[in-house]
């Protein structure tokens, strides 16, 4: 996903095949993604604002750290989830 406005807020890319979710893909305004029904196995990290984030429906196995972020609504159903890392 490039050359979103910067002071985009929230985002729907669901079933667009995308298939990887970089942190530094997003503008920091990010505060609400989902990309539900895609085709996603990495992720590697999360924006700083983000507070809700719909990654169900993807093939997602590891999960990094969620611990020190502003998530407040994750939704992972339907993934292939092995480990979620939790530091």
């Amino acid at each position: 996903i490039e050359n979103l406005p910067k002071n985009l807020e929230i985002i729907d890319a669901s079933k667009n095949n995308i298939t990887e979710f970089k942190k530094d893909s997003f503008p920091k305004s990010i505060n609400t993604i989902i990309l539900d029904k895609n085709l996603i196995f990495n992720v590697d990290g999360y924006p700083t604002n983000l507070v809700d984030l719909d990654l169900s429906n993807n093939e997602i196995t590891i999960l990094p750290d969620i611990i020190n972020t502003n998530l407040r609504c994750l939704k992972l159903n339907n993934n292939k989830l092995k480990k979620i890392n939790c530091k």
